[in-house]
């Protein structure tokens, strides 16, 4: 799950909404985990397909991470918009590495959450990119 104690594998840092804004269309960036309230997510079932398959990720803030404009292309930017279960906000999890312990969070599209550029430092963009398996697309399992 993406929340206050799950990292980028490679990175060491937790998905972040900055300032924990509150306004649509905020891009989820990562940052050193620091155990505030924009770091913390929680995943619950989402509306999406009619059926219990599809989950959504969302922030304390109340908001959802949301792939922008149910981007189905590489580079897509990754933002948090108000809860409404549609497809941008529709997540699936696929576990892997050593002890299934990694998981790869993908779209109805397939596309991976992605670390923007492989960059691994305060305020690197999150976007939707080929699921590679790779530590630019690894969290910890929920």
């Amino acid at each position: 799950m993406i929340h206050s104690n799950t990292t980028g594998l490679l990175s060491g840092y937790c998905a972040n909404i900055p300032q924990n804004s509150t306004v649509n269309g905020t891009d989820t960036v990562i940052w050193q985990c620091n155990d505030n309230p924009q770091q913390n997510w929680t995943v619950q079932y989402s509306a999406y397909g009619g059926n219990d398959d599809w989950l959504q990720i969302v922030g304390q803030n109340g908001q959802c991470l949301a792939d922008a404009y149910d981007g189905a292309t590489n580079g897509t930017p990754v933002w948090t918009w108000n809860c409404n279960g549609d497809e941008a906000q529709a997540w699936f999890w696929v576990s892997y590495g050593p002890g299934q312990d990694q998981v790869e969070w993908y779209n109805p599209n397939g596309l991976c959450i992605n670390l923007t550029g492989d960059n691994n430092s305060n305020g690197t963009k999150l976007q939707m990119w080929n699921c590679l398996f790779n530590n630019q697309e690894a969290w910890l399992g929920p």
